[in-house]
Order: C-alpha cells, then sequence, then structure tokens
C-alpha cells in the first residue's frame, strides 16, 4: 500500500469512528439533577450489578426497559429491575458489540466470529476463516458481515435463522468498502465504497436489491444504481423505518428516497458547515448531530452544538452546550450529551429533560425506559437510576446552572466567544448518478 493510500485508509478509520459509533467517557457516580427549580434528581434503583475492572464490560440497550450486559466469555439479559432474563458463556475474550432495536451482535478485533442475540437468547454463531473488519445488524435481525477475503473484501447478509442472503466479493485494486446497511424489511442493501486510485478519493455509493434466496454467490445485475460523492468519506449508512436511506460523510448527510421497485432519489442534504464531532441514530425518530468548530468562510453554528433531525433531514431542534462535547448517546427515546462532567437528556425532538451534575467522568450513560430511566455504567458496578422528586436534605451535590438555549430550528443563537479558526477543508460539489456498469467491484 503506498503513502498515499495509508495516509486514506487512517482517514476513513477515523471517519468511521467518529460517525458511526460517537465517544465512550469513563462512569462515576455522580447526581442527577432537573432544570427545575424544585429537587429532583435520578435515585438509584435495585442490586447494581458488579463486575471486575478488567471484564471488559459494555453494555446496550434499545430502550424499552430491558438491556444487555457483556463482558469477557459471557452475556446477560436484564430486565429494568437488574435481574437476568438469561445468562450466557461465549468465547470471546474482548468483545465488541453492535446492536439496533432488540438485537445485539458480539465480536472482537481481528476475530474471526459474530454471534448473534435477541431477547430470547443465542440466535446463531458465524466461524470464518478470514479476519472479521465490520459488523451490524437492523433493527428487524438482519445481520451484515464484512471480511477480508484475500487481497479484496467480502459482504455477507445474514437472515434471522443464520442463513446467507447475499454474497458480494469487492476485489478492485485501492478500493476499499467503509460501510454497508440492510434495510429493515430485508431488501435493500447499501455499500460505501472508498476509491484512491485518481488523483482525489472518491466514494461510490452502490445500491442493491437482495432477491432473498439462499446463499447468492454471484449478485451481477441485481445493482439498482448508485451515486458518487468527490473528495468524502461515506463513513455511515442507515435504512430508516420507511426503507429510506441515510448516508453520512464528514461534510454532509443526504436522505436518499427508494421506491418499491428500487429505484432511488435524492430527497433532502443536509450540508455542515461545522467540523462534525459524533453523530448518533435515534431509532426511526432521526438522529443527533454533535458539532465541533465552524469552517472558516461558512455560516457556522456555534462550536459544541447539537443538532436533532427527523428520518426526513428535517431540523427539530438545536442546542448548544457551553464545554467541548465528550459523549454522545442515542437511541429510540432520545439521546444524552456529555460535556465535560455535565450531561443533558433530550428527547427525540431536541427538547432537554435534565441535566446530570456528575463528580466524575462518565463511560456510559445510557436511557433504559423513557428519557427518566437510565443506566449509570462505572468500573466495577452499574447502577438503575430513576429521576424522582427528592427532599431538599438529599440534594449532595448542588444542581448547577441551566445553559441558556435561544435557538430556533430557522436561526443560529449568537455566541460572545470567538470561534476557533480551523484547517480550511475543500467545500465538494454536489453528488453525481453513477451507473453501476461502470464496474467497481469484481467478482
Amino acid at each position: 500500500m503506498s503513502d498515499k493510500q495509508s495516509m486514506i485508509a487512517k482517514i476513513a478509520a477515523i471517519a468511521i469512528i467518529i460517525l458511526a459509533f460517537g465517544s465512550y467517557v469513563y462512569v462515576n457516580r455522580g447526581s442527577v439533577f432537573a432544570p427545575e427549580s424544585q429537587a429532583v434528581g435520578f435515585v438509584p434503583k435495585f442490586r447494581p450489578i458488579t463486575y471486575d475492572y478488567n471484564s471488559q464490560a459494555g453494555f446496550y440497550s434499545g430502550g424499552h426497559g430491558y438491556f444487555y450486559f457483556y463482558a469477557r466469555n459471557s452475556i446477560s439479559y436484564r430486565n429494568s429491575s437488574a435481574e437476568a432474563v438469561w445468562n450466557e458463556a461465549h468465547d470471546l475474550s474482548n468483545p465488541l458489540a453492535f446492536g439496533t432495536g432488540n438485537y445485539l451482535v458480539l465480536s472482537e478485533t481481528r476475530g474471526n466470529a459474530v454471534r448473534v442475540y435477541s431477547p430470547e437468547g443465542l440466535m446463531y454463531v458465524k466461524y470464518f476463516e478470514n479476519t472479521v473488519l465490520h459488523f451490524q445488524i437492523n433493527e428487524s435481525g438482519f445481520c451484515t458481515v464484512r471480511l477480508q477475503d484475500g487481497s479484496g473484501y467480502r459482504t455477507i447478509v445474514y437472515g434471522l435463522d443464520g442463513e446467507p442472503i447475499y454474497t458480494r466479493v469487492h476485489a478492485t485494486p485501492n478500493v476499499f468498502p467503509m460501510a454497508s446497511t440492510v434495510s429493515a424489511n430485508g431488501r435493500e442493501l447499501a455499500i460505501a465504497l472508498l476509491d484512491v486510485n485518481g488523483v482525489g478519493i472518491q466514494t461510490h455509493l452502490l445500491l442493491a436489491r437482495i432477491l432473498q434466496r439462499p446463499s447468492i454467490a454471484d449478485s451481477d445485475g441485481e445493482w439498482g444504481g448508485g451515486y458518487r460523492w468527490d473528495i468524502q468519506i461515506i463513513a455511515s449508512l442507515r435504512y430508516n423505518g420507511n426503507n429510506d436511506l441515510l448516508a453520512a460523510s464528514d461534510a454532509k448527510i443526504t436522505h436518499y428516497r427508494i421506491t418499491g421497485d428500487g429505484r432511488s432519489g435524492e430527497s433532502a442534504t443536509v450540508e455542515f458547515n461545522n467540523y462534525v464531532n459524533g453523530l448518533e441514530y435515534m431509532g426511526d425518530n432521526g438522529l443527533i448531530l454533535a458539532l465541533g468548530r465552524g469552517i472558516p468562510s461558512l455560516d457556522a453554528v456555534p462550536e459544541n452544538t447539537v443538532q436533532f433531525y427527523d428520518e426526513s433531514l428535517s431540523l427539530q431542534g438545536s442546542f448548544a452546550v457551553p464545554r467541548a462535547i465528550s459523549y454522545l448517546h442515542g437511541n429510540s427515546q432520545g439521546a444524552i450529551v456529555g460535556a465535560g462532567q455535565t450531561y443533558y437528556g433530550f428527547n427525540t425532538r431536541g427538547s432537554l429533560q435534565w441535566q446530570y451534575n456528575a463528580p466524575g467522568e462518565l463511560k456510559q450513560l445510557i436511557f433504559l425506559n423513557g428519557t427518566d430511566t437510565v443506566l449509570e455504567v462505572g468500573f466495577t458496578e452499574a447502577r438503575i437510576l430513576r429521576r424522582e422528586r427528592l427532599a431538599g436534605s438529599q440534594n449532595e451535590y448542588p444542581e448547577p446552572p441551566m445553559p441558556t438555549n435561544t435557538e430556533s430550528p430557522a436561526e443560529h443563537p449568537e455566541t460572545a466567544e470567538p470561534i476557533e479558526p480551523a484547517e480550511p477543508i475543500t467545500v465538494p460539489e454536489p453528488a453525481e448518478v453513477i451507473e453501476p456498469e461502470e464496474g467497481l467491484d469484481a467478482d
């Protein structure tokens, strides 16, 4: 790999981490207070979940009261009282997880297996001769796995029974798969390919129809077309509840309308005038963007602003926090934003519900059921907290002042602090539609 290609691969990896997964910081105990003047806070409920410091513990919840607790060599599914519905052992020593809705996939760094779970327990395990590079699952349980395959890559889509319903090999030199996703109905597949063969980088967004018959080895002729994004890396793809596609790069996010016959068209685009620090989807309720410094010469919003969009990319709300955004969590209930030791809870429309003033850093703070029940994850324990009205004597930590947010979807608030200058970037031209016959892949 040349120096240029190595650099592009590193940029792409950073973009994936930033856009697709958000930021995680450490959990410690804290006191949670609402914006009201009355004493309202989050109270610990039930017995905490304990684990060893080096257990590689992690948690995922779809936001409906139940959650997964996974660690080295074990996983459990728990109810809103933290009681285990089931426990299972596994053979992963350093588990990595991806969850959507009620489903969860486990693998590990440079591993060769994926384990797929539902609320009923283990659905299936897949072992591979090659390394697993990427994996995800959608809200209907369709799992996508990308593997190293010699000098190329292989993308496989699995149905609920664990049988492959689609296989695609990418073997064009200097073209790297960056993201892929399957629609909720399992009929549409989107793959983003980073092409570094030319003078400047390009991303090819290819769309395919899945015929849902067992193990399709040769998918020629099923591609439904695609789009070319110049000087951009698509790092995040997701189909919304209408089976329309959202595609995000570091410069913009675009909504593509997908028709029943597999045709597509650009429906809406939001171009970023700030650097993007994070992106999280809120189920079928849209997404939240965390924006950093403004890009010079563009009409940027204040640094450290979060914006809420519905599934069609209509702006629902915006909120500027007073410090750098260090944590971002989203699910079907809403979003949690961390800035230093202060955390803010929002509903899916971007309305502030509460403020969390923590005495230390946090690793995970996630919604369990609505916006008033959260899971707080620490070094060696995790606790369920519920928002309740407290007596004045229970206020261990004083309530911090709430930041004033005056922004409406139609206009940006002014800021008294100058925005730090940022390195200029090239603003890309609108995406150009490409035809599948241009031959980006070799089966």
